[in-house]
C-alpha cells in the first residue's frame, strides 16, 4: 500500500463541506478517499461525478468502483465517508475534480509523491467479542467524541508499516493512521471471507501495552487487495503528534 496525503476541503454556502483526505494505491489501482459533512439529505451525495486526469499524459483514469456510507442527523444533515477506485497507480501529476451537475465541488491538483511509512505503534489487532450493552457504550463514546462531525478531512495522517511477521484475524494489516479531532481512524487491508459476520464490526486495538475498543467502518472492495476500511477508536494521546505515537 502507498498513501498520498491530500487533505483538501471546500465548504459551500449552505455550510455543507466536501473533502479529500488521501489517495491509496494498492499496486494496480488508486482509491480516492473523501468525506461529506452537513450534506443535504436530498440524494445528491449519490449523484457526484468524479474525474481524474493524468496531467502529463493528458489521459483520464477510468473509475472502477464507488462506495459511500454514513448516516443522517436531524440537525447536522448527512455525514458520509466514501471512496472511488481509479484504474492505475497515481501518476506524477494528477488532477481530481468532483462535480454535481454543473457545479465544481472540489478540485485537487497534486504530484505523485507518497508518504514514507514509519514503524507502526499498533501491537495487535483482534476481533472483540462485545455484548450488546458494550456495543452501545462504544457507539455512545464515539458519538460523544465527534464521530462524523466537524471537518470532512483528517487533521493529520501518517503511513505505517506493520512489523508483525504474521497477519492478524482475516489477514488484517494496518497501513495508515488518521486523526479526526478526538478520534483515530486506522486504515486497514483485510482479506475476503465467506463468514456470515464478515467483515467484523467490533475490534480490539493494542497500542503501547493498552487495549482499546474500535468500530470497523466503511469497508470497500479493493481492486487488487481484498477490502480496505477503517477501525475507529478514541484517540488515547490527542496531544501527541502521530509521528511520535
Amino acid at each position: 500500500m502507498r498513501l498520498h496525503d491530500v487533505r483538501i476541503e471546500r465548504t459551500r454556502n449552505d455550510q455543507s463541506s466536501i473533502g479529500i483526505t488521501a489517495l491509496i494505491e494498492d499496486g494496480r489501482h488508486t482509491l480516492v478517499q473523501f468525506g461529506l459533512r452537513r450534506w443535504p439529505d436530498d440524494g445528491s451525495s449519490h449523484e457526484l461525478a468524479w474525474t481524474a486526469v493524468d496531467r502529463f499524459r493528458d489521459v483520464q483514469l477510468k473509475p472502477r468502483g464507488f462506495g459511500l456510507g454514513g448516516g443522517v442527523h436531524p440537525d447536522r444533515g448527512a455525514a458520509l465517508d466514501g471512496g472511488i477506485w481509479l484504474e492505475g497507480p497515481v501518476p506524477d501529476h494528477l488532477l481530481i475534480q468532483c462535480h454535481h451537475n454543473d457545479e465544481l465541488l472540489i478540485e485537487s491538483d497534486s504530484t505523485g509523491r507518497h508518504l514514507d511509512p514509519i514503524p507502526s505503534p499498533i501491537g495487535r489487532l483482534d476481533i472483540l467479542e462485545a455484548s450488546k450493552p458494550q456495543r452501545l457504550r462504544i457507539l455512545e463514546e464515539l458519538e460523544s467524541a465527534g464521530w462524523r462531525q466537524g471537518k470532512a478531512i483528517a487533521d493529520e495522517i501518517i503511513a505505517i508499516t506493520d512489523p508483525r511477521p504474521t497477519p492478524g484475524p482475516f489477514g488484517i494489516v494496518a497501513f495508515a493512521i488518521e486523526r479526526w479531532g478526538h478520534l483515530l481512524r486506522i486504515a486497514v487491508n483485510i482479506n475476503e471471507s465467506d463468514d456470515v459476520d464478515y467483515p467484523p464490526r467490533w475490534w480490539s486495538v493494542g497500542i503501547d501495552g493498552h487495549r482499546y475498543n474500535a468500530l470497523g467502518e466503511h469497508f470497500q472492495s479493493g481492486r487488487a487487495a481484498n477490502l480496505i476500511g477503517h477501525l475507529l477508536m478514541i484517540d488515547p494521546a490527542p496531544e501527541r503528534p502521530l509521528s511520535q505515537f
